[in-house]
């Protein structure tokens, strides 16, 4: 039984990976797109929105960080 649990965190890190992944691309992607509608001298309302879209995308990086950072602690911890 001890090496499905392995497993199974195993796979929940894998799975945190992919999430954070995600959520960099996403974060990526969004800067990319308000540093666009800068420089194409967007309206200051489309700029203020993709603002506080991208404002959700890092905050959403950060949290799925933490946890895949306390995944891969756990998983250190467990192989000590």
């Amino acid at each position: 039984m001890g090496s499905a649990s392995n497993s199974e965190e195993e796979v929940d890190a894998k799975t945190i990976l992919a999430i954070r992944t995600s959520a960099k691309r996403r974060h990526t992607r969004q800067a990319n797109y308000l540093k666009a509608l800068i420089d194409g001298g967007g309206k200051a309302d489309d700029v203020n929105v993709a603002l506080a879209v991208l404002e959700e995308a890092y905050t959403e990086v950060v949290r799925v960080n933490a946890k895949y950072k306390q995944a891969d602690n756990k998983q250190e911890q467990d192989a000590i």
